[in-house]
This record gives C-alpha cells, structure tokens and sequence, in this order.
C-alpha cells in the first residue's frame, strides 16, 4: 500500500511529528468524532489510530478504548501522550499494533458502541478484498445498535474537474522537522477510469526561507497512492459486511441539507449493522 524509499528517514508514517507538520488539522473532523464518543455507551474501537487523540478524548471521558495502527512509531507518540494523562485514566486507553484488515480475534466479539476509521484511512485499501477485510472486521466488532463511522475522499469532485484525462498537480512547502528545513515537493496524478491517485513525495535541502536547491538529488522519496470511490460503491462493501448506511453526508459539519456527489470533496458515513 505505501512504498518508500529509505522510510525511517523522512516517512511520513515512521515520524509523528512529520506528518503533523505537513498534515493541517482539521477541527471540524475533531468536533464530529469527539460527539460519536462522548454518547459511546460501551468502548471505542479506532481503526487507523496513529498518534491516539480519539482513544485520549476516550479517556478523558471516561470511555474505554482501543486503538490499532500499523506503524509502531505512531504507536510510540500515543503511548508516550497517553503516560502524559492523569494516572486515574491511563487504563482506559490501549494501542496496540496491526492491521485493521486483520483485527484480532479477541477484539471480534461485537461489544464495541463505535467504531472509527478517520481521516481517509480507508483510502489505503488498494483493492476491493481489502476494503471488504476490513468492513468484516469492523461488522464483527460492532455491538447491536452501535455505529461505525468513517470519512473518505470523493471522487465526484475530482471527475467534474477532469471527466476524461488523468489530472497532474504539484504542491510546494517549506517543512521544519528536527531543526532542519526541508523543501517537500508533492507530485499528484489522479486516473480517473481506476480512482486512483498516485502521490511521489520528495524531500530536498532548503534555504532557512524554504526555498530547495534545484540542482540537488532528493533527500528522499516515498511513493503513496490513494483509492477512491463512490458512495455506491462503499455502499455496497458496507452490504457484503452486513453494515448499512444510516446517513451520508458531505462534510463534517453538514446538518439538514442533502449529500451532493457534485459539489462535496469528502463523504461521511454513519453505519451500523444490518
């Protein structure tokens, strides 16, 4: 799913405090998974946790939780801010490694209220088999009336932009990380027959103002690609599981209007199971 070159040393997966540099928070995303857990009447089962904010949130509430990511240093960052919280909650917090295609079995019970999968995780399952993997083990996991939720990029958006021929972009920032400024080049190219998005990330020596020397090889690149689909198709995943959607939406703070596949960039589901 994510090929890297020399991955301990810029990855964006291997370095918590990189990702967070190049990745903005979005507060909105923060407001609609914090209310899911605060009404959570069991546990929290968070799939893709990375840094743990949902299983802390959890805790600080009085939820327990669980949390599964593949990448032990994300791990490292949750466990080590989890040390950080008051003694009296630290219990109810645990993150463990592995793949939310394969979650263990001990955690297939049905007892979890809900479930999350945030920010695009879902958009790392390459094929249909793993995309259905993982929704088994969520509907396995899910408690009678509970709910799973997750967001995904749309590819809507994307088609109205470019109905016909692969899209090409590039994104240019200046990084700070480990007192050392980074130039980090983004080439993105979308396919739209396949909904797939291929993202080349590059990492250069920079100027203290941001700026690369254009004749330097790269620090470092890491090859990343991105699976989109429609709700329909999500849909029908969600079915093959057992789940049904009770609600769709186009952004994490829509209420009342309808889901518009034109003119929404992002698509939340509420599930729960059939």
């Amino acid at each position: 799913m994510v090929i890297e070159q020399q991955p301990d040393k810029y990855s964006l997966y291997n370095h918590p405090e990189l990702y967070r540099a190049t990745h903005k928070a979005d507060p909105a995303r923060f407001r609609f998974y914090n209310a899911f857990i605060r009404a959570c009447e069991t546990h929290v089962l968070d799939l893709g946790c990375g840094t743990g904010d949902a299983g802390l949130y959890a805790a600080q509430h009085g939820i327990p939780s669980i949390g599964i990511d593949s990448s032990h240093a994300m791990l490292r960052k949750a466990k080590q801010r989890l040390s950080l919280t008051p003694s009296r909650l630290r219990h109810l917090a645990s993150f463990i490694h592995g793949d939310i295609r394969r979650v263990p079995d001990e955690f297939l019970k049905g007892t979890f209220d809900t479930i999350i999968c945030g920010n695009n995780t879902l958009m790392h399952m390459q094929d249909d088999h793993q995309l259905d993997a993982c929704f088994t083990c969520a509907a396995k996991a899910l408690r009678r009336g509970g709910f799973f939720i997750f967001d995904v990029l749309n590819p809507g958006a994307l088609k109205i932009k470019h109905p016909t021929r692969p899209t090409k972009s590039f994104e240019d920032m200046s990084v700070l990380f480990k007192k050392e400024t980074l130039s980090r080049k983004v080439w993105s190219t979308y396919y739209p027959q396949t909904l797939k998005y291929d993202h080349k990330i590059a990492y250069f020596n920079a100027t203290p103002d941001g700026v690369a020397d254009p004749t330097a090889e790269p620090k470092e690149v890491q090859l990343i690609s991105q699976q989109y689909r429609y709700p329909s198709q999500i849909k029908l995943a969600l079915e093959f599981a057992g789940l049904k959607i009770c609600k769709i939406q186009g952004s994490f703070d829509q209420t009342g209007s309808s889901f518009s596949l034109e003119r929404s960039e992002k698509i939340v589901i509420i599930a729960t199971l059939d």
